[in-house]
């Protein structure tokens, strides 16, 4: 039996590797932009929602450093600033989040503000040094002169309201986003907002050099909120001034109701 190999084919060897064409290659690459095109947005709303995420428990952590607070102080809540000299920088005077600072367990200090004082999402270029604060305690003074009650928790050189003033402690707001290039920890400037997201004075959200915009929300065409009772969500600023259906006196962007007073009525 013969042990031999078989005999080659004739004719020179053809080599069997081949490069890709050009078509392949195009086809190739416009696969991997449509993947791209396509998960691009996914990642940047998956980031973006941890954001928020993040956002929200800065917030919760607010919320439970208030209530540590009205727990030492009579169920009062903290005042929210305590004004005096220039309110062009950082002061060390007495304003609310210094206040609550310290039951997080930080001390407070301009230098070195609680972490949770900061969005992630807010990237507004500050006017003066300092440490970010993304957060305003509710004051609104809309109807200050007319309906006392139809103000915020937030009170300038005075003490803070009773938790027993306020009816509805789940549906009153205490503080909210505002990513401005005045807010920083410690300020009197920027401690406050009035009003949600319009022009003026205490607007919720501008961008550098005073250029204000109707329109800069950080999460979704929303904002993260706190309530007195300590619970914080996510929602639309137009959801928040007007709680009562049954309230003629109704609110509006640039004199809310709803969230922005301690009305019961509200």
């Amino acid at each position: 039996m013969s042990t031999q190999p078989d005999a080659l084919p004739d004719g020179p060897l053809q080599s069997r590797t081949q490069g890709f064409t050009l078509i392949e290659l195009l086809v190739v690459i416009a696969i991997i932009a449509l993947l791209a095109a396509i998960l691009f947005p996914v990642f940047g709303r998956a980031r973006d929602n941890a954001r928020r995420t993040s956002c929200l428990s800065n917030l919760k952590q607010m919320g439970l450093a208030f209530a540590q607070y009205t727990q030492d102080y009579d169920e009062r809540l903290p005042t929210l600033a305590t004004t005096g000299g220039s309110a062009a920088a950082v002061n060390l005077l007495d304003n609310w989040d210094e206040r609550i600072a310290p039951y997080s367990g930080v001390k407070a200090d301009f230098n070195l503000s609680p972490s949770f004082f900061q969005c992630s999402s807010d990237s507004v270029p500050r006017d003066f040094g300092g440490q970010i604060r993304s957060y305003a305690m509710v004051r609104n003074q809309a109807f200050a002169a007319t309906i006392p009650l139809r103000t915020g928790v937030g009170r300038n050189n005075q003490a803070g309201p009773l938790l027993s003033e306020i009816a509805s402690p789940a549906t009153t707001l205490i503080v909210v986003e505002k990513h401005a290039d005045d807010n920083l920890f410690g300020s009197i400037q920027g401690s406050n907002l009035d009003i949600p997201n319009t022009n003026g004075s205490n607007h919720a959200y501008r961008i550098d050099g005073g250029v204000r915009t109707n329109l800069r929300l950080p999460h979704f065409e929303g904002a993260n909120y706190l309530y007195v009772d300590g619970h914080a969500k996510w929602q639309k600023p137009e959801t928040t001034i007007d709680f009562n259906p049954n309230d003629t006196r109704v609110g509006t962007m640039t004199a809310p109701a709803g969230g922005w007073t301690i009305d019961p009525n509200d």
